[in-house]
């Protein structure tokens, strides 16, 4: 794998391929509580355990979750779809690979491909989201890690589909990891930096970043604090 130009250091010492199905999982509403419970109690929780979402939480509550149509990008645990849910929104949809049944109001659960054929037999009424959260996820896109074809710009294309699900103005939560020296550890994830950041942002607004900035160290993934961005495609530049 080549990154512009051999610009972007790639180690390729921690290859990991998962060869099977990912196992079905079964969301109850007494597993989303335990969550809910969490976020009530302003706990550390979620992927890395941290407190990362409260401040997207607290800030954002009525433009983009109160009443709002989420979506949640890639998931192995529901802490994000919990806090969502918490936060009154109006539903819920986490799209990933792995099948994932939901008994859960509000909470809803597709994976990726049938998405796209539901988007396609709808022509006339797209699903159309408030916003979109994702952590800890584009950046494994395209790597193989996960089953999923290698593609060096897949985290760049699943960036533009996201602005197709996205209303214009919608507002996407992201977390990635960020460090001040793009790095690709092959084929666990990429580290973005000056070079490949502004093009992962390329159809979005930057608003804020809810957290203490990039990593200064090399190769560390430890920054993934959540970004603020908007969907730009169909915006008016004032």
């Amino acid at each position: 794998m080549v990154e512009f130009n051999y610009s972007i250091p790639i180690d390729y010492t921690s290859q990991d391929f998962r060869t099977t199905d990912v196992w079905s999982a079964n969301w109850t509403i007494d597993f989303i509580e335990q969550y809910r419970k969490q976020v009530r109690a302003r706990v550390a929780f979620g992927t890395y355990s941290n407190k990362d979402i409260y401040p997207a939480l607290d800030k954002y509550a009525l433009l983009a979750i109160t009443g709002k149509r989420c979506a949640v990008i890639g998931t192995e645990n529901p802490w994000i779809e919990a806090a969502l849910l918490e936060y009154n929104a109006s539903s819920v949809t986490t799209i990933e690979y792995a099948t994932i049944y939901s008994s859960v109001p509000r909470l809803f659960t597709i994976t990726p491909m049938d998405f796209v054929r539901k988007q396609r037999n709808s022509k006339n009424q797209r699903q159309i989201f408030d916003s979109i959260w994702s952590y800890s996820s584009i950046e494994h896109d395209g790597l193989g890690r996960y089953r999923d074809p290698l593609n060096p710009y897949g985290d760049f294309q699943t960036m533009t589909k996201l602005t197709c699900i996205l209303k214009p103005g919608g507002f996407l939560f992201l977390g990635v990891p960020l460090n001040t020296q793009d790095f690709i550890q092959f084929n666990l994830h990429r580290l973005y930096g000056p070079i490949r950041l502004p093009l992962l942002y390329r159809n979005f607004h930057v608003i804020e970043l809810l957290g203490s900035g990039m990593s200064t160290i090399k190769g560390s993934y430890n920054s993934q604090h959540f970004v603020v961005l908007q969907n730009k495609v169909g915006c008016t530049n004032k």
